[in-house]
């Protein structure tokens, strides 16, 4: 087998498992009369940080690219503001190739007005070193980030502003 296809593999069942999770809520939510974005456009954002969790867990930078919109900026303070996904993609490289890392989140509120949502989220990151020792660290942050409705429907992150906690 080769690596592509193991690397398929792996996405298939948590693919058939949230496309059924999608299904489910949406079924649940369709039995509502007053079914509007506002109810429905949260869920739709939980499953792309399910989805982003997934792959950053599993470090497939190139799925994890695919959350991000082509005008990305994300502000850190005391550090210059990341900009654009060729930025993402060298931080997403250096991480991957020095640590195992392991992503938690905690969604607190997630906002949606036509085509843009406000999503307040703590991450922790558990960072496993390489080398005999193999210390775990683990990191807390808390984070601002607008989503943006994209073609197509898909929600991708616009902007990210995020702190330590």
């Amino acid at each position: 087998m080769t690596e592509q296809q193991d690397g398929a593999r792996r996405w298939i069942v948590p693919g058939i498992l949230g496309f059924l999770f999608l299904l489910a809520v949406l079924s649940f939510f369709g039995k509502d009369e007053n079914l509007t974005p506002e109810k429905t456009e949260p869920v739709l954002i939980r499953f792309e940080i399910k989805e982003f969790e997934q792959a950053f867990n599993s470090q497939n930078l190139e799925k994890v690219l695919t959350f991000y919109s082509d005008d990305f900026i994300e502000v850190y303070p005391g550090q210059p503001d990341e900009v654009g996904l060729e930025a993402v993609r060298n931080r997403y490289q250096h991480l991957f190739s020095r640590y195992e890392l392991v992503l938690a989140d905690s969604i607190e509120e997630i906002l949606v007005e036509g085509d843009l949502a406000a999503v307040r989220v703590t991450w922790i990151v558990a960072h496993l070193a390489p080398g005999e020792g193999r210390g775990r660290v683990y990191s807390r942050e808390r984070a601002l980030e607008i989503w943006e409705r994209a073609t197509g429907g898909r929600w991708k992150i616009k902007r990210r502003y995020r702190f330590p906690d």
